[in-house]
């Protein structure tokens, strides 16, 4: 679009799309328009004035094929005046009647009008800047689409600024500053824009810059902040929407029920934003890697919801329903995040009793709440949001409840209470006001419940809350189904299960035996203790052991009734149905089972055994009465010699069958012989043979039966036995034993057994016999040994407590000592106490626990009175628990008594006596067994007076009175032999000496009393000080008072107290940390002193870290003692100074006791806020600067620069120096750099080393080898220098340093080696230039490096025959950067004194090459006018060039300081020889381009005949007639000689540009037949093809001199057209590529070449792609079953077009285009997905598809996500498919209904693809969805792309 403004200040828009046809068709076109008008016609008003561009407009519509992309469009504006004959008569004058119109721009009167430009044009509007004398400068917006016309002024002091034309924007310079004027756009649009495409922070500076309120930010904006965390845009969002929910300014008129639902309204609009945040936190705090986030997040969104919910009870006495409900909305989302705040550990108080220094406020309700019981406490407290408070009375009372954990438990009871009652309300409230989420818990309760009516009733209200989900709501129906089914069945089972858990049963279950067992299985089965039917009697008579009998012996159920005979250990004596003969000859089994049990139960008598043994035979042989005959019988002979084993006389009463009535062991002897048939020996050693003489031979001994076991010899063994007659006389006749002193001498290892062995095996009179032959008989020292002997013994019962016999043999030991083996026995007793409550209690294994209490036990012996101390708190709850067994009450008589076991170990292991049975005692208000116990075991005073307090008020009074005596008793040590005093003899003796206060804080130190203070405050006269100090000294404990009273010189109750003395104090307190102390005596007796509001402020900041209310504490202390200062009274008690003294001490020393960095700086911000303080202010805040710079690096402050009184800049920079090299070290340069600038230290060394630190990692990361990365760095370096303003020395230092390190390379690396050291050093030259203290020598010094750098370039480019580097090459980038930061222009460099001639002295400086090298490079010099650097160069390297000899010559001539009589012969002859020139020097002069004569010997080189060319044109259009110079210089062709055929190129180029100056066609038209001319007769005949396109993109009219194109193709010289430079507007690349597509369409060589030279991204995609999409036809072009017989084949053609379809898309992304590159990486998945399924032996084909073939193909994909991929490669297709074979028929034969649209429009908002879901709007009438996607920024371009193409 191009806008043409006229002289009359109307405006006319014009496309140019129209322009960039060929130029015949513009002259054609114009020359019928003018040949059709007619003189005289309307048409033809100021024909002659208007310019040939009048007509422009009235061309037809352009080809659409000239510009495929409306971006490309080019947008220019002629700016064009003329004389019109007279004014426009009205706004919008048709001109041509071809539509167009004329547009007025409104400038005001024409005599005031300074200025009318066009600033801005784009297709839709045109900006115009008018400027005038009244209004000054005007922003006039012209819509060239509703032609509308809009003026803004901004006055006289405003100034347009002028931009890029890649950033066109409006800008203004104004007063206020820099402003950019947007057209078309609200506040709010803008600000949301920004917010999108922006940052938060920088529409916060936006609205802070231009005073706007903060703007509303949509939720699309938080959406997106939240997915890329940024929490500015949350904070920017809330602080938004902050006054958007306010109440705090109503509008004016508007009513309170209005402005609540107003709120309410803006709430409700909120909420959707504010469950986007919670549904974020709940997705962040999931995710430990999110956690952080999670917790910033959860801080932001509950701070603006308790903000809200305090913005209602503020503004509001009593909200109304609108406010309530906005409240009850605002707190079920405080409950709801709630849950996600951190759970820090819960700690469980230990109450060690009353803490006399803990202040706990005073509670307004307690006199209610005396009066009610804990659970109504809590009730009322929960209801009244009163929980701190009822923490706090229960803290007084030392309830359980004070614990918050408690305290919510018991809450939650009282909800199940009220749920019980059918009190929903009041249990909503307690939940809601205990923090659950009230739903939720009602759930869980209902879900959980036992109770039936609790849980209908919560039924009941969750379903009308609509809470459950439809899983549950069946299983509710299906619950209340089923029990409607089994509701009475079950109740009255219920019924029978309740008493038969009490042993009554029906009497129909016990009539039957298996009802019976049934009932019992519900009851825990039978086996149980004691029985759950001890009285049972069947119909027969049986009890219930023998019917169970019965029962498993019907049903055959061995194992069981095993079971049940053990556990209930029946036996036939206890169970006479177990010998009942019929029962065991029924069931054989039930015979043996009897017999075994009954062997188990007596092992050693072998009747059982036999017995057993028959009945085990009577199971295998069913058929007869088991006996040793019958068991032979049947063959089992082993069995039977078994049985006989144990049967009563053994085998030879079986044989001899003596006792005719046992039948059951008769055997037949011969029998028993023919069993004995397969054991030959067995029957020889039975029955043995007769001898000759009738006599048995002797009987076979068990040695004979030993004889074949190898080793058992009973010849050498067993000769100690006289019935072995086999041993031989050598065997041993003694049994071998361990003692046997053979054995002991040759084997045995001798150690003599102590008393603790004894002691160990339970045999204390060994022990004695021991102790007393071993070591008492020997010792020197018995007494010494008898208790060392005492203390082992002791040790080892200790360590063997469980075991009874061991401890009572040690007692016995130490009796017969003759020691008290009392101690011995209380320990023991306290070990088993507490193992056996430890054993009860936890769930470690026996052994560990009684492991870690013999490791405590065993220091006892040693008398470790640490470890019995840790001892005694278990052996304490180890008695109470003892106490509550036994069902006792804790302070009963019995518990008394057996509480003297504690009492006994406090005294013997010399223990302070435990006041826990006291303080029980206290607590129940037994004041009698108190005063007993008290009394009987010596308690301490006060331990008493301390447990009073636990009494209730009545109680504590009369003991107080009682036992008032008691205070004098620790009086004893002072009044030696005095008897105890009262409190009233205290009293009236104090009162009756010369000083009653002095002598009662003397008797208060000697007794300890801190009351005796008070009273001694209250004496008329008396002095505070004193007073303050003695209840202090008296208050504290013996280590803390002996380190405050070791200053004094005498005794402390003759000491006279003093300022001095509080002052140490002060300190001894405050380093211990005891301020509670300090804080209660200050309150005591100097309540208006301002250190009392010092000390609170110490407390809130150490104690309780509440730096808010601390802050207020120390303000009030600076008030008060600023009033002090100024107040004219008479002096204080504490005075001024020496407040100060001990505030600045407190001051200090808080900051030394800072235990972690974040309360340093914490308190760091407190002093540093404060004004007036009595610390060093400015050091203050630089120490709270310091801290908070380093608040997340971990290091540390050290505490001596916290001493503030001893502070010195010096130790602080010091510091900070350490702090700087820590920080150095881990990297953390920006932190060092602040911290060097808060310390006023140089940062020189900090960023020296940052620079190194990137060094490091460029060549660590391999990078360094480039030369354009080394290039960027040290450009990077400088700009790091100067943004840090370093000192000029210390970056030369580092570039000089990097200089010398730079290697000497060979090749090519070596130009590009000396270019970097040429480059550091031109670096360090201009630093040093910076520091006006560097002497000229040094920077003459680095200049004179510099040069030796260029003249080793010089000849090493000379040797190497190279030319200059390629432009992209890093020797290149290197001197351009050294040129930019060259120093040779320095003035301290140019002095006068070096033009002087004299000052040249040759001598031996440079030779050869060098020397050549150096005079080139001077001459160069020479040649850019630098003399004055060509003379210092000279001068170092001793050299004197003749060139620069003569031009110094020629200065001294004009200056007069030499004259031409002096002249060197040589220079008068060179002068002469100038005379004799060729005559040309001013024709070749005219010739621009032409070469031009220098000093003899040296020729300079042919200037850039562009610049050369432009230069003239410049001095061309100072020329009024510019077609007069165009034709003046086609004249001047004819005289120029023909072989400066460059001369006349030039001169061409320069009359064209004239002629296009004024659009001459008749010139141009020349011009362009003269080049014609040119080139066929001179240039194409003598090959200069320089010239030839120096002519064509001189001229640039490339389409009417395409024939150079063809001659340089034919000629084999194309690339000339390629040379870099060449083409910097553009118009030749275009020029070429539209000549190869019009005239070689089939080299595809050439369009390579020509868009990689000019970088054509786009066309260089296109070809990639066009390659790509060949492969894929080749693929298409056989079948697919072919193709996988070829699979190798295949994936090589995959994998070419996969490649060329990336390197389309690259190219087509760097020249932003967009929707091409999209379209080759769908391709490029596609593509690789097909290579998966070939890869993994799948055949499915999903590349080269038909329409028709894609929705199988979709539906036989495996994954879901494979379709995606699938139609990702096809935009839309898979939509359009489901859209079309799906939705459109039932749309087609159902008209839609409403629900039915809304559908389809959810439908379409779930289309991906841009131009299907904008079609398909289209289509179905959905206007408003087709305009939203086009005027959307990022959906609108793409589509008005797509449409117009």
């Amino acid at each position: 679009m191009a806008v043409v403004l006229s002289a009359a200040h109307c405006a006319l828009a014009v496309g140019l799309n129209s322009y960039f046809r060929s130029w015949k068709a513009h002259l054609s076109s114009l020359w019928d328009r003018v040949r059709r008008r007619r003189p005289g016609s309307p048409d033809l008003v100021d024909d002659l004035n208007l310019p040939w561009y009048q007509f422009f407009t009235h061309l037809e519509d352009h080809d659409p094929e000239v510009y495929e992309d409306p971006e490309k469009i080019v947008a220019f504006v002629p700016r064009v005046t003329w004389a019109a004959s007279r004014p426009f008569q009205s706004h919008g004058t048709a001109l041509g009647g071809a539509g167009q119109q004329w547009t007025q721009i409104p400038v005001g009167a024409p005599q005031e009008l300074v200025k009318l430009e066009c600033k801005l044009v784009t297709g839709a509007k045109a900006v115009f800047v008018v400027v005038t004398k009244d209004m000054g400068c005007s922003l006039v917006l012209w819509d060239l689409e509703s032609q509308d016309v809009t003026s803004s002024h901004f006055g006289t002091s405003s100034v347009y600024v002028e931009c890029s034309a890649e950033v066109p924007l409006c800008l203004l310079l104004t007063e206020r500053g820099l402003s950019l004027v947007l057209f078309g756009v609200t506040q709010e649009e803008f600000l949301n824009r920004l917010m999108m495409f922006g940052s938060a922070a920088v529409v916060d500076s936006i609205c802070h810059l231009n005073g706007w309120e903060r703007c509303s930010i949509p939720i699309h904006a938080l959406e997106a902040g939240l997915e890329n965390r940024q929490l500015d845009t949350v904070d920017l969002f809330l602080k938004s929407k902050a006054s958007v929910c306010s109440l705090s300014a109503p509008c004016p008129g508007q009513s309170s029920s209005a402005a609540s639902q107003a709120y309410l309204a803006n709430l409700e609009e909120l909420r959707p934003a504010i469950n986007l945040l919670c549904s974020a936190i709940q997705e962040s705090d999931m995710e430990p890697s999110s956690k952080p986030f999670s917790e910033q997040l959860l801080n932001l969104t509950l701070t603006f919801l308790t903000r809200q919910l305090e913005e209602i009870f503020v503004h509001t006495e009593e909200p109304d329903e609108f406010l309530q409900k906005a409240a009850d909305i605002l707190t079920d989302y405080i409950i709801k995040l709630r849950k996600f705040l951190r759970k820090y550990p819960q700690i469980n108080p230990v109450h060690t009793g009353g803490d006399g220094d803990e202040d706990l406020p005073e509670i307004q309700e307690s006199h209610e709440w005396e009066k009610l019981t804990p659970e109504e406490v809590i009730a009322q407290a929960i209801l009244s949001n009163k929980i701190p408070e009822a923490q706090i009375f229960f803290r007084v009372h030392q309830h359980p409840a004070e614990n918050l954990q408690e305290f919510i438990q018991t809450g939650l009871n009282l909800v199940y209470d009220c749920l019980l009652k059918d009190n929903t309300r009041e249990a909503s409230e307690l939940l809601r006001n205990m923090g659950f989420d009230v739903k939720e818990e009602l759930h869980k309760i209902c879900f959980h419940t036992e109770d039936k009516h609790v849980r209908d009733l919560l039924v009941k209200v969750l379903r009308e809350e609509n809470y459950f989900s439809e899983k549950e709501k069946k299983m509710i129906d299906f619950v209340h189904q089923v029990e409607s089914f089994y509701s009475d069945s079950f109740q009255e089972n219920k019924e029978v299960q309740s008493l038969s858990r009490k042993g009554i049963f029906v009497p129909s279950e016990l009539e039957d035996f298996e009802l019976l067992l049934q009932r019992l299985s519900c009851l825990g089965g039978v086996l149980q203790n004691p029985h759950p039917v001890p009285k049972y009697s069947s119909a027969s008579g049986l009890d219930f052991h023998a019917q169970f009998v019965l029962h498993c012996l019907e049903h055959n159920l061995q194992y069981l009734l095993y079971t049940y005979l053990d556990y209930h250990s029946l036996t036939p004596a206890n169970c006479p149905i177990l010998d009942n003969k019929e029962l065991q000859e029924a069931h054989p089994w039930f015979e043996f089972l009897v017999q075994c049990r009954g062997v188990a139960s007596n092992p050693q008598d072998p009747r059982l055994v036999f017995q057993a043994s028959l009945a085990n035979a009577q199971v295998l042989i069913p058929g007869s009465q088991a006996s040793v005959s019958s068991i032979l019988l049947e063959g089992r002979t082993l069995l039977a010699l078994a049985t006989t084993m144990y049967c009563p006389g053994g085998i030879d009463q079986v044989l001899q069958n003596e006792d005719p009535e046992k039948s059951l062991k008769k055997v037949d002897p011969q029998l028993l012989k023919m069993a004995l048939t397969p054991y030959p020996k067995l029957k020889a050693a039975l029955f043995p043979s007769c001898t000759a003489h009738g006599i048995l031979p002797p009987d076979i001994s068990l040695y004979h039966l030993l004889q074949s076991l190898v080793p058992f010899d009973p010849t050498k063994l067993f000769g100690w036995q006289s019935a072995n007659t086999l041993a031989a006389s050598d065997a041993p006749s003694e049994l071998p034993h361990f003692s046997c002193p053979g054995l002991v001498n040759r084997h045995a290892v001798l150690e003599r057994l102590d008393f603790l062995f004894y002691l160990h095996h339970a045999r204390p009179s060994f022990a004695f016999g021991t102790f007393l032959a071993q070591q008492l008989a020997k010792s020197k020292s018995p007494k010494q040994l008898l208790q060392q002997a005492g203390r082992e013994a002791h040790a080892l019962a200790l360590s063997s407590f469980s075991v009874p016999s061991v401890g009572a043999a040690c007692v016995c030991f130490l009796e017969l000592l003759g020691l008290d083996s009392l101690k011995l026995r209380v320990d023991l007793k306290v070990a088993n106490m507490i193992f056996s409550y430890r054993t009860r209690k936890e769930e470690s294994h026996h052994n560990q626990i009684r492991d870690s209490l013999v490791e405590k036990l065993t220091k006892l012996a040693g008398g470790d009175k640490a470890a019995a101390a840790a001892v005694l708190p278990s052996l304490e709850e180890a008695f109470w628990d003892a106490v509550e067994r036994q069902g006792i009450q804790r302070t009963c008589s019995d518990s008394r008594r057996q509480w003297a076991l504690v009492m006994q170990f406090c005294k013997l292991h010399s223990l302070e006596l435990s006041t826990s049975y006291l303080r029980e005692c206290a607590r129940a208000g037994d004041w009698l067994q108190f005063l007993l116990q008290s009394h009987l075991q010596g308690h301490q005073p006060g331990q008493v007076m301390s447990i009073l307090q636990d009494f209730p008020p009545t109680l504590q009074d009369h003991l107080v009175l009682a036992l008032g005596k008691c205070l004098s008793a620790e009086g004893r040590a002072v009044g030696q032999g005095r008897s105890a005093e009262s409190l009233f003899q205290v009293l009236l003796q104090c009162q009756g000496s010369g000083s009653p206060w002095q002598a009662l804080l003397a008797a208060g130190l000697g007794a300890q009393a801190r009351v005796l203070s008070v009273l001694a405050a209250c004496v008329p006269g008396a002095n505070i000080i004193p007073c303050l100090c003695v209840w202090i000294i008296t208050s504290v404990g013996g280590a803390t008072r002996a380190e405050a009273t070791k200053h004094l010189q005498s005794s402390a109750e003759s000491h006279q107290w003093g300022l001095q003395d509080l002052s140490v104090i002060w300190k001894v307190l405050l380093r211990k940390q005891k301020s509670k102390t300090l804080l209660n005596g200050f309150q005591l007796f100097l309540k208006d002193s301002p250190l009392l509001h010092i000390l609170e402020m110490y407390e809130l900041c150490m104690n309780c870290k509440k730096y808010n209310e601390a802050k207020t504490k120390l303000d009030k202390f600076q008030e008060s003692l600023t009033k002090l200062r100024t107040e004219a009274e008479a002096a204080p008690e504490l005075p001024v100074p020496w407040l100060e003294c001990q505030a600045l001490f407190l001051l200090e020393l808080m900051l030394q006791q800072c235990r972690t960095e974040y309360e340093l700086g914490k308190l760091l911000q407190l002093f540093a806020a404060a004004e007036n303080l009595l610390l060093d202010g400015p050091y203050v805040r630089k120490l709270c600067a310091l801290s908070e710079t380093l608040r997340d690096s971990s290091i540390p402050i050290n505490s001596s620069i916290l001493t503030l009184r001893s502070c010195s800049l010096e130790a602080f920079q010091g510091e900070c120096r350490s702090i700087l090299e820590q920080l150095q070290d881990r990297g953390m340069f920006s932190l060092a750099r602040e911290v060097a600038a808060l310390a006023e230290l140089p940062v020189d060394r900090v960023v020296t080393r940052e620079v190194l630190r990137d060094l490091h990692r460029l060549r660590e990361g391999g990078q360094w080898h480039q030369g354009q990365t080394r290039a960027e760095f040290w450009r990077k370096c400088n700009d790091t220098f100067l943004e840090h303003s370093i000192s000029s020395q210390a970056a030369a230092g580092f570039f000089l340093d990097q200089a010398n390190t730079v290697l000497e390379s060979s090749g090519q690396e070596k130009t590009t080696s000396i270019l970097e050291r040429h480059l550091l050093l031109t670096l360090a030259g201009h630093w040093l230039a910076k520091d006006t203290s560097v002497s000229l020598q040094e920077l003459e010094a680095v200049e004179k490096q510099i040069w030796l750098c260029r003249i080793a370039q010089r000849v090493f480019q000379a040797a190497e025959g190279s030319e200059q580097p390629p432009s992209a090459s890093p020797a290149v980038a290197f001197a351009s950067l050294a040129q930019e930061f060259s120093f040779s222009k320095l003035p301290a460099l140019s002095c006068p004194q070096q033009l002087q001639l004299e000052a040249l002295v040759p001598g031996e400086g440079l030779a050869g090459a060098e020397a050549a090298a150096l005079q080139a490079l001077a001459g160069a010099l020479l040649d850019e006018g630098s003399v004055h650097e060509a003379s210092r160069v000279c001068r170092y390297f001793q050299c004197c060039p003749r060139d620069l000899a003569l031009v110094l010559l020629c200065r001294a001539l004009a200056s007069g300081q030499a004259g031409l009589g002096k002249l060197h012969p040589g220079v008068q002859a060179l002068l002469a020889g100038l005379g004799h020139g060729n005559g040309h020097g001013h024709s070749s002069a005219e010739c621009p381009g032409s070469q031009e004569g220098r000093a003899p010997g040296r020729q300079k080189q042919a200037l850039n005949p562009a610049v050369e060319s432009q230069a003239l044109l410049e001095l061309a259009k100072l020329c009024q007639d510019h077609t007069l110079v165009g034709m003046k210089l086609l004249d001047k062709i004819p005289s120029v000689p023909r072989g400066e055929l460059s001369c006349i190129t030039e001169l061409l180029i320069l009359a064209h540009s004239c002629f296009s100056l004024t659009c001459h066609m008749e010139g141009i038209t020349r011009v362009l037949q003269a080049a014609r001319l040119l080139t066929d007769q001179h240039l194409a005949p003598q090959e200069e093809y320089g010239l030839l396109v120096r002519l064509l993109t001189g001229i640039g009219r490339y389409n009417e001199m395409s024939y150079i194109f063809e001659l340089l193709h034919e000629r084999q010289h194309f690339e000339v057209l390629m040379r870099k430079k060449l083409d910097p507007s553009g118009t030749l690349k275009r020029a070429l590529l539209e000549y190869i597509k019009r005239c070689r369409p089939g080299d595809s060589e050439k369009h390579n070449m020509i868009a990689l030279c000019f970088s054509m991204c786009r066309e260089i995609g296109e070809n990639h792609e066009a390659a790509a999409r060949t492969q894929l036809k080749l693929i298409a072009s056989r079948p697919w079953e072919e193709s996988l017989q070829d699979v190798a084949n295949l994936k090589k053609l995959l994998l070419k077009a996969l490649t060329l379809f990336i390197d389309a898309a690259e190219s087509y992304s760097k020249d932003s285009c967009v929707r091409q590159a999209l379209r080759c990486r769908r391709l490029t998945r596609l593509i690789t997905l097909q290579l998966h399924f070939l890869g993994s032996g799948q055949s499915t084909r999903i590349i080269n598809l038909g329409r028709q073939d894609l929705l199988d193909a979709i539906l036989a994909l495996p994954r879901f996500y494979q379709a995606q991929r699938k139609s990702l490669w096809v935009p839309g297709q898979l939509f359009c498919l489901s859209y079309s074979t799906i939705i459109v028929p039932r749309v087609k034969q159902h008209p839609p209904a409403d629900a039915a649209v809304k559908n389809l429009r959810r439908f379409l908002a779930h289309c991906e693809d841009i131009y299907t879901h904008y079609r398909l709007a289209y289509e179905h009438r959905f206007y408003e969805v087709a305009n939203a996607l086009l005027k959307d920024p990022q959906t609108g371009c793409c589509l008005n792309d797509l449409l117009s193409s």
